[in-house]
């Protein structure tokens, strides 16, 4: 077992926060560092499908129009919620076109009402997400991408994200066990 002037040592190594006590955030820090050093067998999915993501759905924090919202629905299949920006949450809709867009293996994916698109198309739940993956709130059902990790917490980028009547994409960081689930895209490449 390593001592904690040790596992600091390592810390500092890997780029984790410093502060001698084990964690999601060295452990994170420890499998990236293994994995770009050779130790570690590449993810299925190559980071270049994640940093896609997260520079798609990052590209479109800002207030949105409703021709926009309209938009979205069409892109995912789903006319017939044309219109309705104001009482159709659009936070999921939001998170699949990105990965829509993102990732080929995704290009024909749909919205389907009531149900959504992450267990529809057999995401798999983890534990520790990686950028790119899903976030979903069961509370009140939300939908949002994971754009960073890192101390026990994530940050997000929320489709729907702003009180009405103003609609639009927003930043937002939690901690990790405020999310009811995480959604891998690691096998979608």
């Amino acid at each position: 077992m390593a001592t904690q002037n040790e596992l600091k040592a390592w810390q500092d190594i890997v780029g984790a926060t410093v502060d001698g006590k084990p964690g999601p955030e060295t452990f994170n820090a420890t499998v990236q560092w293994l994995r770009a050093h050779g130790y570690i067998a590449p993810l299925d999915t190559p980071e270049g499908f994640r940093t896609a993501v997260k520079a798609l759905a990052e590209a479109l924090i800002r207030p949105w129009a409703q021709d926009e919202v309209d938009a979205l629905w069409t892109d995912v299949g789903c006319p017939e919620f044309v219109g309705h920006w104001h009482d159709k949450a659009w936070c999921g809709a939001f998170a699949l076109r990105c990965l829509m867009r993102a990732l080929p293996a995704c290009a024909d994916w749909t919205w389907h009402p009531g149900k959504g698109f992450l267990e529809v198309y057999g995401l798999p739940k983890v534990k520790l997400p990686e950028v790119g993956d899903i976030a979903y709130f069961a509370r009140n059902q939300h939908h949002a991408i994971v754009v960073g990790v890192g101390s026990g917490k994530v940050t997000l980028v929320n489709g729907n994200g702003m009180l009405a009547p103003a609609e639009g994409v927003t930043h937002s960081t939690v901690a990790i066990g405020d999310v009811s689930a995480f959604y891998s895209i690691g096998k979608l490449g």
